[in-house]
């Protein structure tokens, strides 16, 4: 099966991969909405539309054919709300968390949210095989690994 793992934000991690062989197929990091644009081109084109998105989106190239997302969920934390650490944000993750999930929904494709918890388990897991190179420039992409090999270690044979 063919899934993209989404850790969400400004600046938007992703990684597409094949579970049958728990391989990575592609990864990167975009800017939110240019990402949640190519994902939902991606799942919403038919057959002859494929074909057409290598010229005109190939941005949205790697999600084609995902059966499954993966996506960090995001959730405000009491101590920074308490210090106001999230006066007047807009909650732009959030916002695209929801567009994700809408996505899901009108394509079928099923979506889990998992919390940011789940690093320490996908490290143990061996997550970190998977990273990319430099850590620090690519830690969206790299969480996005963490996400991906956590629900594949959980989801053997489904």
């Amino acid at each position: 099966m063919k899934i993209v793992a989404i850790d969400p934000g400004e600046t938007t991690g992703w990684s597409v991969w094949d579970t049958e062989t728990y391989t990575k197929i592609e990864g990167g990091q975009t800017p939110l909405w240019e990402f949640i644009d190519n994902l939902q081109i991606a799942l919403m084109a038919d057959e002859k539309e494929k074909m057409i998105l290598e010229v005109t989106r190939p941005g949205a190239l790697p999600f084609v054919g995902v059966e499954r997302i993966v996506c960090e969920d995001w959730v405000i934390y009491q101590k920074e709300a308490e210090a106001g650490a999230l006066n007047w944000d807009k909650c732009r993750t959030a916002r695209g968390i929801g567009a994700i999930e809408l996505i899901a929904r009108m394509t079928g494709v099923p979506i889990e949210l998992q919390g940011a918890t789940i690093k320490d388990a996908a490290i143990a897991m061996g997550a970190e095989e998977q990273f990319v190179s430099p850590l620090h420039e690519n830690r969206h992409e790299n969480d996005s690994a963490m996400h991906a090999v956590y629900w594949m270690v959980n989801n053997r044979g489904n």
